[in-house]
């Protein structure tokens, strides 16, 4: 091989050991640390999530719990023969309104938190945006609708009695579709930060391999244009 020819070879590892630089910026500063923001984004909104809404379905099976024993008792009430005496339904009712109350409270704070958890998705994630979409829409139908019927009314009979069990029913099967929101958010998540870990690992590899390529390359490099300098 010629001087020339080894001056050539000399030059192409210089710039291949360049471009290897490059890619591995690339590597290390871009791809990989946008990757870890995104797990760490993710983490920190799943972390909250869980935090924000673990009562809210604690607090909907203590509701069902309560009103399958409400159930029970008027059943037994009837079975006694006490369903012929007038009922006060103004404790009732009262009781009821306070409850989904707190249930819808509960409810919207939960779409909120998976809303913001969503949020902490890439753009590309357009799936869950748009299943949050379809849950956005009834929920804000129910709400207005439930506001308008726990409104203080002066009514404290069956109907009125009847229209806050409704009311309640409404907002419970709400609160089914936000926590399924939820769930497919966190699940969602959760492959998100694996796929990440996983991607990360890779990226970590890379470099160390890019690196020492781009090291070796850059030193036979130099020690080929050394010795062509010499050889002059």
């Amino acid at each position: 091989m010629t001087k020339k020819q080894k001056a050539k070879i000399a030059k192409i590892c210089g710039i291949i050991a360049i471009v290897i630089a490059a890619l591995t910026f690339i590597l290390k500063e871009i791809v990989k640390e946008n990757l870890k923001d995104l797990h760490d984004s993710l983490t920190k909104a799943e972390f909250q999530f869980r935090t924000e809404s673990g009562q809210t379905v604690i607090s909907l099976q203590i509701l069902v719990g309560q009103e399958q024993a409400e159930l029970l008792r008027i059943q037994d009430e009837k079975r006694a023969g006490k369903d012929s005496t007038p009922q006060d339904f103004s404790t009732l009712i009262t009781q009821d309104t306070v409850r989904a109350q707190e249930a819808l409270a509960e409810v919207n704070s939960d779409f909120d938190s998976a809303s913001r958890l969503i949020d902490a998705f890439p753009s590309t994630a357009k799936d869950l945006r748009n299943l949050r979409e379809q849950v956005r829409g009834p929920l804000e139908k129910m709400n207005t609708q439930v506001r308008e019927t726990l409104k203080t009314k002066p009514d404290h009979d069956l109907p009125r009695f009847v229209a806050v069990k409704f009311a309640m029913i409404s907002v419970i099967l709400q609160g089914v579709s936000v926590a399924l929101l939820g769930d497919a958010a966190l699940t969602a998540a959760r492959r998100v930060q694996e796929a990440s870990d996983y991607l990360i690992r890779i990226c970590t590899r890379a470099v160390y391999c890019l690196v020492l390529l781009g090291f070796a390359l850059g030193l036979y490099a130099a020690i080929t244009g050394i010795k062509s300098e010499s050889a002059e």
